[in-house]
């Protein structure tokens, strides 16, 4: 906070400052200094320059100093909203992720002949994406269903298919084109 208002007095100050040398050379106070010599002595140096020049001097620092200064400030904030934005990306795109369980009943299996959930492998592979991910299966709700756990599935997930496997048997059971999280319904005719 105090670099901010630092950031703003010292141009102003500087401004000031060379309002007043040049107000100098224009209004009779100008008089008193025109004549008058200021020395510097500094790093072994010695210089001469007149009080309005030594005036000038100071107050270009002073607006040179501030104007870097306010730079800083603003490349800082720029810096923190980058970094805030990103922050949020990370959040959104973390929100559009979900876990998300599904029940499953095998086509032509029941209870009798239901395969055993540790010989159970289950897979989907997305869009574009030929690559297998592999699903936690669990005990369903009825002893002849299975559940699987998407983990960090996004919204707008597209599944090109879903696999089932009874690594015991080499049966497999498959889904095409399914999308957990937009529900397709086939409407009837109501005529």
């Amino acid at each position: 906070m105090e670099s901010i208002i630092i950031s703003y007095i010292l141009p102003i100050l500087g401004v000031l400052i060379l309002l007043v040398c040049v107000g100098a050379f224009l209004f009779p106070y100008g008089e008193k200094f025109k004549g008058k010599i200021q020395k510097i002595k500094a790093f072994g140096l010695v210089l001469e320059v007149s009080v309005i020049t030594f005036f000038v001097m100071v107050g270009m620092i002073f607006l040179l100093l501030g104007v870097y200064l306010q730079m800083k400030n603003y490349e800082e904030r720029l810096d923190k909203a980058q970094l805030d934005r990103d922050n949020a990306n990370a959040a959104l795109t973390l929100a559009k992720k979900m876990e998300l369980t599904a029940v499953i009943t095998l086509e032509n299996v029941g209870e009798d002949n239901m395969p055993k959930l540790e010989d159970i492998q289950c897979s989907y592979y997305l869009y574009g994406d030929m690559t297998p991910k592999r699903i936690n299966v669990i005990k369903g709700y009825r002893s002849d269903q299975f559940k699987i756990i998407f983990q960090d599935i996004s919204s707008k997930a597209h599944i090109a298919q879903l696999v089932l496997e009874d690594v015991s048997t080499g049966n497999k059971w498959l889904k095409e084109n399914f999308m957990p999280l937009e529900p397709m319904y086939i409407l009837e005719s109501g005529s």
